[in-house]
């Protein structure tokens, strides 16, 4: 048998060649989407390990005003003692460097360049032999620095345009003072820990700038002594390099917090000092991050490689009905179903692995070309060079899961066909007639009894039982029993898991378990039709008592696949109705419908055919569709876009002081005429402080998680556009706010037991998912000095731009003790440039710090990038495309063979060869046409979908982008036919004597 099949790979080489080619694209897929995770995987853990560099653990405190707490020397000399002295008997520590991370802003006086949000750092000279030196032109640097000097990284030289020599301006808001740079450093290393653009001065030069206490200049502090100084963050290095010292967090983590055990910072907060950040969590939560992109290349993926599944199929299907007669002489000689069965086997699994080991190869070309583009488009989108492809990685255990995967995925779908084609009839197979239908003894026991019934005049109760005994023994009404049953245990299960795409299935297997029992009485076109339409619906407007169940990218997958199966099945069983129209139509022109009706009568003798080649298109059209349409929804409700990120606001403005008076300080600034530029009434300053909140949901469970708040003044109450994803009516009411207004709600927070929330904590309605609290929901929130105050939550807004806690002004200043005015929210006179208004603010302001935003230009930017995934992901969806394409060529050419008889009948009736060759390009518009009408149609529902239960708070309009929709069908149209035009001219060619001849 493993003969026959090798003999059958190399006698049909063009079978072969084309099997292996639509066979490896599954494993493609497979391989692409892994090799693109272990890409980025590599890249984003490099990246964690550059920033962290030889920092494995960090510890700090947090101000209200969002600033690190100050350590004086006696403290930072108390905390590094408990450090050392956790218990440590594999020595894991390999030293700690207490230092100063501040937030400065920076001007370069010579090019008239500034910068308002840079960080700066000191550190001991002494720390360099655990942490790492400074280096400049691949040189070390002298780590000690005057207190008139500083040295800064290229990226942030670059941005200031300074070099070695030149004199900087550095200011906290408050005060500044003059340093010179002494050197460029190389981006790396040291120098670029949590962050490219830092600026390095000594603590002395820092000291004097804050005005932090310390002993006279130049004092001696270092890794043994921290007395003396000040400083706001510790940094600890575990032995090792920068990856051996992060696999060791998880030991040290738990030490050193059981050593600074009882250590309150501030004195007297009630909270243990402890550590905040750490390298070990950074690429744990990294991977988990990495896990979800590459599940979302292979959902994306998952369509083409069913596209691919399906050429299988059909290829095989076509193969056994090729050499039917070949293998009922194969077993009229004595070949059992089991031989015939192994040698298809055999001969699958030899394309199985030519294909798999094809398709590898192919896979990783495809995600280097992958990462090309995602290179280009976090470059475009950061301005930044980021070097992916320098990390291009490929794990040996993606090569081999691939190579399973490809192997499995068509092993078992020729294990399937070769059960079917195993089956055959001898006689009819020889003969070349239909197989006869074939009856278990059950079934010929009651055409026994029907057929004595019937001479009998057709009554009694042998007849009422042969009847029911004849509906119980249909293998039809058994299946569909088995599915009904099937179908209602997974509803079952889906309603008590919370799992929506359980149940929908469920449902629909129910549905379909039905159809296969009515169908003993109704006509087949009657009963797949309508079961196709009720799915369809079901899916498309999900059961009222199945909403609110869970659901995930899993539920795109599925919807797809039933979808488009619905559509599909929908279409092959009304093609009679679509043709009475196509034929009435070339009628009434004073045409010949006689190519139509022959151009179908194929594809209707051949419905599993017809029915999977559409399927490969709709698919891909479908998600192809779908996406487009999605993506087009946010281009098309740009503004609303920019109402729920800018809450109606033009311009947004942070600052590093306080600024209480803002037009005040603008008209002192930047001139009288200048105010007339921004719109008073509607602009206000919102005070804003840090905070940390003790909360459990059903998603995330928090000791402490840091969070804003924001104070809500009476203009921003008024004239903000955020609007809200839940609010407790009741609550409202019962507190005496009985208005519906959006207004009305941002009342609430007058009360000082209210609330309102960004939807980080409920949920989101695009971006990234929230924690999952409701309106209502009571949470605990931490005050710096201890105190714990339980607040509910009123409503929480739509918005994801201000992630805060939001209450009323004297609540935050009596009770969360902020009220520095550093955010501030502009609207721009009517005809005035955001953007020049926007850079006006900054210069003028720059004394406080100012740093400004343009929210039209950060939508855009968002739009841009997002706009470019999407356009990625429908390239990586072409392949499938491809799929469907060559299949149809595959499908027409295969046909031209089997039909060469046919061919020779239409050409000896007078059939020109033209006429010909229309007949089986209009087989392909007509299975390619449907095919993409079908995804078009589905995507555009699931898009609308989507929107209803999803973006419509946020994304009021619905539209279709008509042109890509239009432009994607055509162009798959018309390579399809350029697909099926050879094999279509092969077949005008044929001779009417020679294709006669042939049979």
């Amino acid at each position: 048998m493993a003969m026959i099949g090798a003999r059958n790979l190399i006698r049909h080489r063009g079978d072969s060649l084309i099997a292996v080619l639509g066979f490896m694209v599954g494993t493609s897929i497979i391989c692409s989407s892994l090799a693109i995770g272990d890409t980025v995987d590599s890249f984003v853990v490099s990246l964690i390990h550059e920033n962290y560099h030889m920092v494995d653990e960090v510890i700090y405190s947090v101000e209200p005003s969002g600033n690190y707490s100050v350590f004086s020397g006696d403290q930072a000399q108390e905390v590094s003692q408990r450090v050392w002295s956790m218990e440590d008997r594999e020595d894991l520590l390999d030293g700690l460097s207490w230092e100063l991370e501040l937030t400065v802003s920076v001007v370069n006086p010579e090019e008239d360049l500034f910068e308002p949000l840079m960080t700066v750092r000191a550190f001991s000279p002494g720390t360099t032999s655990a942490f790492g030196a400074l280096y400049s032109g691949g040189k070390e640097l002298e780590a000690e620095l005057g207190p008139d000097e500083l040295v800064i990284t290229r990226s942030a030289a670059e941005k200031l345009d300074v070099k070695a020599g030149s004199e900087l301006l550095v200011g906290n808001g408050f005060d500044t003072i003059h340093l010179t740079v002494r050197s460029i450093l190389d981006d790396k290393g040291r120098a670029i820990i949590f962050g490219g653009e830092n600026l390095f001065a000594s603590f002395d030069a820092l000291w004097m700038l804050f005005q932090l206490s310390h002993t006279a200049s130049g004092s001696e502090v270092g890794p043994g002594d921290w007395r003396g100084g000040s400083y706001n963050i510790l940094y600890i290095s575990n032995h090792g390099g920068p990856v051996e010292g992060g696999q060791l967090c998880k030991k040290v983590i738990p030490r050193v917090q059981d050593a600074l055990k009882g250590y309150e910072h501030p004195p007297g907060s009630g909270r243990d000092l402890g550590i905040i950040r750490d390298k070990g969590s950074g690429v744990d939560s990294a991977k988990e991050g990495i896990s979800t992109f590459t599940k979302l290349f292979v959902t994306i993926g998952a369509f083409s490689i069913v596209a691919g599944i399906s050429l299988i199929i059909n290829i095989f299907v076509m193969l056994s009905e090729e050499r039917r007669e070949e293998m009922g002489i194969s077993r009229a000689i004595g070949t059992r179903r089991s031989h015939l069965r192994a040698a298809y086997l055999f001969e699958g699994a030899l394309y199985s692995i030519l294909s798999s080991l094809t398709g590898v190869l192919v896979g990783l070309a495809a995600a280097y070309l992958v990462l090309v583009f995602v290179e280009g488009l976090i470059g475009s989108f950061t301005g930044q060079t980021m070097d992916v492809l320098r990390y291009f990685t490929v794990r040996l255990g993606t090569l081999l899961v691939s190579f399973a995967a490809g192997f499995s995925i068509t092993l078992g779908t020729t294990w399937f066909i070769s059960n079917r084609i195993s089956r055959l009839n001898i006689v009819s197979s020889v003969r070349g007639l239909p197989p006869p239908p074939v009856h278990t003894a059950p079934q010929l026991l009651v055409q026994r009894l029907k057929a004595s019934c019937d001479s009998k005049g057709n009554s009694g109760l042998l007849c009422a039982f042969s009847s029911v005994l004849g509906v119980m023994v249909d293998r039809l009404v058994l299946w569909g029993a088995i599915l009904i049953t099937a179908g209602i245990g997974m509803v079952s299960w889906g309603l008590v898991s919370d799992s929506l795409w359980q149940a929908q299935v469920g449902l629909s297997l129910a549905l379909v378990g039905f159809g296969l029992i009515i169908r003993h009485w109704l006509p087949d076109r009657a009963v797949f039709s309508m079961v196709s339409l009720v799915i369809m619906f079901q899916w498309a407007l999900t059961p009222p008592f199945f909403r609110g169940l869970g659901s995930d990218l899993e539920m795109f997958l599925i919807s797809g696949f039933v979808l488009v199966t619905s559509g599909v099945v929908l279409a092959v069983w009304n093609t009679e109705t679509l043709v009475q129209a196509v034929t009435g139509l070339f009628r009434a022109l004073g045409m010949s419908a006689a190519p139509v009706r022959i151009a179908v009568s194929y594809p209707l003798k051949k419905r599993f055919r017809t029915g999977s080649t559409m399927f490969m298109f709709a698919l891909i059209i479908f998600t192809v569709t779908g996406t487009s349409v999605v993506a087009y929804l946010f281009n098309l409700n740009i503004e609303d876009l920019e109402r729920s990120v800018g809450g109606g606001y033009e311009v947004v403005g942070i600052s590093l002081r306080d600024i209480p008076d803002l037009k005040g300080s603008v008209r002192a600034t930047w001139g009288e005429g200048n105010l007339t530029r921004i719109t008073w009434e509607r602009t206000t300053s919102l005070a804003i402080g840090f905070i940390k909140l003790n909360l459990t949901s059903d998603r995330w469970s928090y000791t402490e998680r840091s969070h804003l708040v924001c104070a809500v003044t009476p203009e921003f109450r008024r004239y903000n556009t955020y609007g809200f994803n839940d609010v407790d009516w009741d609550l409202l009411r019962s507190r005496g706010i009985d208005g519906r207004s959006d207004e009305d709600v941002w009342r609430a927070v007058d009360q000082p037991d209210l609330v309102i929330v960004d939807s980080s904590l409920g949920e989101n309605s695009f971006g990234p998912p929230g924690l999952g609290l409701g309106a209502g929901t009571q949470i605990t929130i931490i005050l710096q000095n201890g105190t714990r105050l339980v607040r509910t939550i009123a409503a929480i807004t739509d918005q994801f731009a201000i992630r805060a806690i939001f209450t009323n002004e004297t609540t935050a200043r009596n009770d969360y003790n902020v009220s520095l005015k550093r955010v501030h929210m502009l609207d721009v006179a009517r005809g005035e440039d955001a953007n020049a208004v926007s850079d006006g603010l900054r210069r003028a302001l720059k004394e406080f710090g100012l740093y400004t935003i343009v929210i039209k230009d950060v939508v855009e930017e968002i739009l841009r990038f997002q706009n470019g995934f999407f356009n990625l992901f429908n390239a990586y969806l072409s392949l499938g495309l491809v799929i469907g394409i060559v299949g149809l060529g595959i499908v027409t050419l295969r046909a031209v063979y089997e039909r060469r008889h046919e061919i020779g009948m239409m050409r000896a009736v007078g059939f020109k060869r033209r006429a010909v060759m229309a007949v089986f390009l209009g087989e392909a518009s007509y299975v390619a046409g449907t095919g993409v009408i079908v995804g078009a149609v589905m995507g555009t529902a699931l898009a609308y979908m989507i929107w209803k239960d999803q973006l419509q708070a946020d994304l009021p309009l619905f539209g279709i982008p008509w042109a890509t929709v239009v432009m994607i069908s055509i162009g798959a149209l018309a390579f399809s036919l350029l697909s099926t035009l050879p094999p279509s001219r092969l077949a005008s060619r044929i001779a009417p004597a020679e294709a006669l001849r042939y049979e």
